[in-house]
């Protein structure tokens, strides 16, 4: 099941085709609780069509913030970086601290480490 917003409508994908919901707000529709709910309800009463949505925009709305894409990524890559050169002691240690409450073992980090230090 997928989810489009499109200029004139809301736009849900399901197995039988998609579903044209007209007289849906995006930010209305998708700040609900029971959303997956909702869309099963709309897709019972409403016809499938096999036209896909020509006009498909961005699935954000206009109350909606989008902060700082890429920021975290970059910076730990960065940090990755760093980290490699430090005692495997050292490592696990910062990674403890961070990760408390997860499961991860020494050989988990080193692999992400190295996977961003090949890159």
């Amino acid at each position: 099941m997928k989810l489009y917003k499109t200029k004139q409508a809301i736009v849900i994908e399901n197995e039988n085709g998609f579903y044209f919901l007209e007289n849906e707000k995006w930010d209305e529709f998708i700040n609900d609780d029971e959303l997956f709910q909702k869309i099963k309800e709309r897709i019972k009463v409403h016809s499938p069509s096999q036209n896909h949505p020509n006009d498909v925009l961005a699935p954000i709305g206009s109350g909606q913030e989008l902060g700082a894409c890429g920021v975290t990524y970059l910076r730990s890559k960065m940090e990755g970086r760093k980290k490699v050169k430090m005692p495997v002691e050292e490592i696990f240690m910062q990674e403890y601290t961070k990760r408390k409450g997860q499961r991860f073992s020494l050989k988990q980090i080193l692999i992400e480490l190295l996977d961003i230090k090949k890159k």
